[in-house]
């Protein structure tokens, strides 16, 4: 932990300084030892609290030595401190106002064995101090971190406006709003979110700040819109570069969709075409006159605008100039969790607050502001129905149904326990021998066997089935899963009775190869 040991002359006048020194310390989460005069003979390790080093032999002679030494200054010696944490000190002290302190020192290995008042020598008072002073502040690296310092500081005020203002217009971004913290990265040239953390270049955010407070709010909106829509983690084999920019026509629809002036900007001429021409493509409608009531209507997602451009495919120029107008933030850090399951928390938390957004704006919201974010809201709604949980949906096939399984909720311990200690082997209540439980006892999969599904959709969705159903506490022992494979006519009926049977199936599915269609697998299957 870090340590700051303080000596003081005692001087009246120097109270204020010293509470004010202290207040910042505290604030920074530093320990503070005060050095009494009576103990500058004591070794800096010991007061320090440095392993190894314990407390001087008391004498004659050295109290008498004691009377004779006087440090006439305030002295400040630091402990476990980085290279950038003294910096912050120093900055923090300069900025709380706090008068300079001219003697201060770092607790060393060399110098945690001397006495405290051989360190105040050897810092030789005020003209060490300044030397110390020069090579430490003047110095052109020291000078450098310390305006870093001051930028990363301005940065970290201009983030927290933009984020007080973003929720005083739009109160349903509260909990979104705070899940995202900030962190300083001088090798980029613009911002990047990994889902958890905005990072930003300090010179990128001041250029921006110049331009306007509306800018940066449309920025922080725009990083932020994208961790709620879950675009870091839904790509799923798509054109990195298409997906990249899809997402950020979708995002930018959004914000010009909204009427809040704390994000307003001009659109240009590029963009409204943009949108028009995707929505025009989205409903089938080639005519280019005046755009119809259905096309206003068309809500542009990531996934749409995606297979739109895909299917449009426009010229390299005319991408290019796209992906200048769009592009806003970095989306190098998408996907790059190591951990997926870690992912996977952080993309359901992100799902939860999108869906409480919705229910905060549909019921909550004024009459005006409902107005101001209806192009956010449709997009939600949209988002909310289309990333429905199929594994959700699988369970509300199940029903309240009793099992023969112990239920050890309906009966009282201590009358069980009571009986078998009064009677030996003989409990006064037993617990039931059936339990209600709401399970999945009959369930039908049809596949469509005139259609040639390959690997990818199928496979998903039976991977998701076999997740749902090979877990224990879904379906009753006794069950009945049919496979059906049908095309003009019924062609198999595969049934399932036992959880042996449902791993037989999906272990023969899961060793054909890719290539092959599903149909066929599940034809091979006589076995069963």
């Amino acid at each position: 932990m870090e340590l700051v040991l303080y000596y003081s002359t005692g001087d009246a006048r120097m109270k204020k300084q010293e509470m004010m020194m202290k207040s910042v310390l505290v604030r920074m989460g530093v320990k503070i030892r005060n050095v009494a005069p009576d103990q500058v003979l004591e070794s800096v390790g010991y007061l320090a609290g440095v392993p190894g080093f314990e407390k001087r032999e008391v004498s004659e002679t050295l109290e008498t030595e004691e009377k004779l030494l006087e440090i006439t200054e305030p002295m400040l010696v630091m402990r476990d401190f980085t290279g950038r944490r003294i910096d912050t000190l120093l900055l923090n002290l300069r900025k709380a106002k706090v008068p300079k302190i001219n003697l201060k020192a770092i607790v060393t290995e060399q110098n945690a064995g001397w006495s405290f008042y051989h360190l105040y020598e050897e810092i030789g008072g005020r003209a060490q101090a300044d030397e110390w002073r020069r090579t430490v502040m003047e110095n052109p690296t020291r000078q450098r971190q310390l305006e870093e310092l001051d930028q990363v500081e301005l940065c970290t005020r201009i983030l927290y406006q933009a984020r007080n203002e973003l929720y005083v217009n739009m109160h349903f971004l509260d909990v979104s709003l705070s899940s995202l913290g900030f962190e300083a990265d001088w090798n980029r040239n613009g911002m990047a979110c990994d889902g958890a953390v905005i990072y930003y270049g300090p010179g990128f955010l001041l250029g921006l700040y110049k331009k306007g407070r509306a800018v940066v709010n449309r920025y922080y909106l725009h990083t932020l819109f994208h961790c709620l829509f879950c675009h870091l983690y839904t790509r799923k084999g798509r054109e990195k570069k298409m997906w990249d920019l899809a997402c950020d026509i979708a995002m930018e629809s959004v914000l010009d969709g909204m009427y809040e002036k704390c994000i307003h900007v001009l659109q240009s001429p590029l963009r409204r075409e943009m949108y028009l021409r995707l929505r025009r493509f989205l409903t089938g409608n080639k005519n280019t006159g005046a755009s119809n009531e259905e096309e206003r209507k068309v809500v542009l997602t990531a996934e749409r605008v995606y297979h739109a451009l895909m299917e449009m495919e426009l010229p390299k120029r005319r991408m290019e100039q796209l992906e200048a107008e769009f592009h806003v933030d970095d989306h190098d850090l998408w996907e790059q969790e190591p951990d997926p399951s870690a992912a996977m928390t952080r993309q359901n938390q992100w799902n939860d607050n999108r869906e409480r957004m919705q229910t905060q704006m549909e019921t909550m919201g004024a009459e005006e502001e409902s107005e101001n974010e209806q192009s956010l809201l449709d997009s939600i709604q949209v988002e909310n129905e289309e990333r429905y949980d199929y594994r959700q949906f699988l369970k509300k096939f199940a029903v309240l149904r009793e099992e023969m399984q112990t239920d050890p909720d309906s009966f009282d311990q201590a009358f069980y326990t009571y009986g078998l200690s009064l009677y030996g082997n003989m409990p006064l209540i037993e617990p039931l021998e059936t339990r209600e439980v709401q399970r999945i006892q009959q369930f039908v999969i049809v596949i469509d066997t005139s259609y040639v599904l390959f690997r990818g959709t199928g496979t998903a969705v039976l991977e998701e089935t076999y997740d749902v159903l090979s877990q224990s506490e879904t379906y009753f022992r006794k069950v009945q899963i049919h496979v059906i494979q049908c095309d003009d006519k019924v062609q198999s009926d595969v049934i399932l009775t036992c959880a042996d049977d449902l791993k037989a199936i999906w272990s023969i599915f899961r060793s054909k190869d890719t290539g092959e269609r599903i149909s066929d697998r599940l034809l091979s299957m006589s076995i069963l």
